[in-house]
C-alpha cells in the first residue's frame, strides 16, 4: 500500500510542478502583454503630446498675427481719425 502511496505522492508533485510551470509562463506572458501595453500607451502619448505642442506653436503664431493685424487696425484708426479732425477744421 505504500508504494501506492508514493506513487500518488509523486505523481502530485508532478502534477503541481506542471501546474505552477504553467502558472508561472503565464504570469511571464501577461507581463510581456503588458509590457508590450504599455510601450504602445507610451508611443501614443508621445504622438499626441508631439501634436499638442504643435497646435501650440500653430495658436501662438496666430496669435502673433492677431495681434499684429490689431496694432494696425489701431494705426490706421488713428490716422483716420486725424484726417476726419482735419476735414472738419477745414469745413
Amino acid at each position: 500500500m505504500s508504494n501506492k502511496g508514493e506513487k500518488k505522492d509523486g505523481s502530485n508533485e508532478m502534477e503541481s510542478a506542471e501546474k505552477f510551470s504553467s502558472l508561472e509562463s503565464l504570469i511571464k506572458q501577461m507581463a510581456t502583454d503588458q509590457a508590450k501595453q504599455m510601450n504602445l500607451l507610451n508611443q501614443n502619448f508621445e504622438r499626441v503630446n508631439y501634436e499638442v505642442l504643435s497646435m501650440q506653436d500653430t495658436l501662438t503664431e496666430i496669435n502673433d498675427m492677431v495681434r499684429g493685424n490689431t496694432d494696425q487696425i489701431i494705426k490706421v484708426t488713428k490716422v483716420v481719425e486725424d484726417l476726419e479732425k482735419e476735414l472738419a477744421v477745414e469745413r
